[in-house]
């Protein structure tokens, strides 16, 4: 059974680490569209169809931008959400029986004083199981919440990169 623990710190490693790459990935195509539109800003025309076409070509750019950052960042921003609902749900289970073994070992415990010590010692080692576990739901819900939130933040930043 300690496979399902080691199970969900490996998907939970998974989903940090595929939400630090989609992050990445957004900070990186903010960066080139900051750096693109600075270029575009600097082509001093003085033509209107030659400013137009600059214009147009900003445009095109967001409209790239936008659809790139959906496929790129947004999407796989929404499966790591999914994930983490996932391992935090399947956790959640575990974590509910883990604390209903806890709470028989506890009545187990007072029915006699024969054995005490071993029921004690089970609720001790459930205990840690429950720790850990709330541990792993708190690291998964704030990864999937950290993610949503910069994902928000960088598209409002790309939004209007060439506008």
């Amino acid at each position: 059974m300690a496979r399902f623990k080691e199970n969900s710190r490996q998907r939970l490693r998974e989903i940090n680490e595929g939400s630090k790459k989609t992050i990445d990935q957004g900070s990186d195509m903010n960066k080139k569209a900051s750096e693109i539109n600075a270029i575009l800003k600097s082509i001093d025309l003085q033509d209107d169809e030659d400013t137009r076409a600059i214009k147009d070509t900003g445009n095109s750019y967001q409209s790239n931008f936008d659809t790139a950052f959906g496929e790129r960042v947004e999407r796989p921003g929404q499966e790591i959400q999914k994930q983490g609902r996932e391992v935090s749900n399947e956790v959640g289970k575990e974590l509910k029986n883990v604390e209903s073994g806890m709470g028989k070992l506890e009545k187990a415990r007072s029915i006699s004083d024969i054995g005490q010590a071993a029921a004690s010692e089970g609720r001790s080692r459930l205990d840690k199981s429950r720790q850990e576990y709330s541990g792993i739901i708190n690291e998964v819900d704030g990864i999937s919440e950290q993610t949503k939130r910069e994902i928000e933040s960088l598209r409002s930043n790309l939004k209007n990169a060439f506008r």
